[in-house]
């Protein structure tokens, strides 16, 4: 079974503030489900929401060079 993780955890994990995983999942670029009363953010959607939000450091540099 996968792990779930609460949204203080699944913050702590993407380095933020957990109303900004709150937000995030509101938004839809997050994917989480409710458990009872709480949210549950998976392993795998952390790591999908990370590798579709991480740049190549090459890519930032040539964009700021632009």
């Amino acid at each position: 079974m996968e792990n779930l993780f609460s949204i203080n955890t699944a913050a702590a994990r993407l380095d933020c503030h957990p109303e900004t995983v709150r937000r995030l999942i509101r938004r839809g670029d997050l994917q989480a489900a409710k458990v009872g009363k709480n949210w549950r953010v998976s392993e795998a959607a952390l790591a999908s929401y990370l590798s579709a939000h991480t740049v190549n450091a090459t890519e930032t540099k040539s964009q700021t060079s632009q």
